[in-house]
């Protein structure tokens, strides 16, 4: 298969390859507006503001935005190289986005026994554990060093979600994304 159509083929594998692993997407703009649009309901969401220095987030790494494909050589590369390179390459027109990725790759149990071993690291011998691929994961509220609702969640909704934040974390800072009078970007505004 490989010799015939070498570029199908590898395309194949690659994308066989990535459904092992879990991706979490992070950006480091709060307030651009199309991150907004895009992924937060047209203004109607929420953007969740993490310590970067908590948790599993510490793992993350920055995307890298490119002009073209990047090379990759299928017979110089392992499979995990391939996959960080797929995973952290993204079109550079998405560059607006900051983004950054943690990544959770699926680990049988010797590969994880094996992990938890080499590190000294107390949350990298628990990031061991963790990983399973794609999924969900948790993370403890003390990760969160913010919530900022958009500028367009309902008052009911918002009325909820404070009482809900206020509940998992009293001490939580929230705020609201404003739409600014005159120019076209956003503020935080303190509730």
């Amino acid at each position: 298969m490989f010799k015939s159509n070498p570029k199908a083929e590898f395309e194949r594998t690659l994308w066989e390859l990535l459904n092992d692993y879990g991706v979490l997407s992070l950006s480091e703009d709060a307030l651009h507006p199309l991150m907004w649009s895009h992924y937060a309901d047209s203004h109607r969401g929420i953007c969740i503001e993490f310590d970067a220095a908590q948790h599993f987030f510490q793992y993350a790494r920055k995307v890298n935005y490119e002009l073209d494909y990047p090379s990759i050589d299928p017979m110089s590369h392992l499979p995990e190289e391939v996959n960080e390179i797929a995973i952290l390459t993204k079109a550079d027109f998405w560059k607006y986005e900051k983004e950054w990725r943690v990544i959770f790759p699926k680990m049988t149990d010797q590969e994880k026994k094996e992990g938890i071993a080499k590190t000294n690291n107390p949350l990298g011998k628990h990031l061991y554990g963790l990983h399973n691929g794609p999924g969900i994961y948790t993370f403890p509220p003390d990760a969160i060093s913010a919530v900022i609702l958009g500028a367009k969640v309902s008052v009911r909704d918002a009325e909820e979600l404070i009482a809900l934040l206020k509940n998992i974390r009293p001490d939580i800072y929230i705020e609201r994304a404003a739409l600014h009078p005159s120019a076209f970007k956003l503020e935080r505004t303190a509730i």
